[in-house]
């Protein structure tokens, strides 16, 4: 609660795109290599990699899979299971999907049309069955990772201004 670092998992360098957490593992997808690794939070170390057809960028854990946005092959979001690592199956997914979080029982992510200030950013419910788009709301900045809450969700949001800061905003959330 003080926002104290209360521990550290040392990970390869590199480039990140999305986490989720499930089963008592931690899941980070990685760029390059496109891979997905699994974390073992209480030995602090790295126990699987599972290679995926594409990088990442958002990742959410639901009752043993893992859904993983995929930025080659669109319309693409892989269903992998979080125990073998193997895809299991593919879903429609929009290009440009940023995270990716189950809220409520509802699958969310937020999407955008680049990384600018006058960028086109939205909320948007999926059908958690075949991945595309129910509902869609406008979002005023481009908001990318997504941590669900008992009650919302957590987002990291861009500042619009030219520095590139980041600020964590949280949100309510009625289905």
């Amino acid at each position: 609660r003080a926002g104290d670092v209360v521990a550290s998992v040392a990970l390869v360098e590199g480039e990140y795109g999305g986490l989720a957490y499930g089963d008592g593992h931690l899941f980070v997808s990685s760029l390059e290599p496109a891979e997905i690794l699994k974390v073992d939070l209480a030995k602090g170390e790295v126990v699987a990699r599972f290679a995926i057809a594409g990088p990442a960028g958002g990742l959410d854990y639901v009752d043993g899979r893992l859904y993983a946005q995929l930025f080659v092959g669109y319309p693409h979001l892989a269903v992998i299971d979080a125990a073998s690592g193997e895809t299991v199956d593919t879903m429609w997914s929009d290009e440009s999907a940023m995270g990716l979080a189950t809220v409520d029982g509802d699958l969310l992510c937020t999407w955008s049309n680049g990384f600018t200030d006058t960028s086109s950013a939205e909320l948007r419910l999926l059908d958690s069955d075949t991945g595309k788009v129910i509902a869609r709301r406008a979002l005023d900045r481009v908001h990318t990772s997504m941590a669900p809450t008992d009650s919302g969700f957590y987002s990291l949001v861009s500042t619009g201004d030219s520095t590139g800061n980041l600020v964590v905003r949280e949100y309510a959330y009625r289905p």
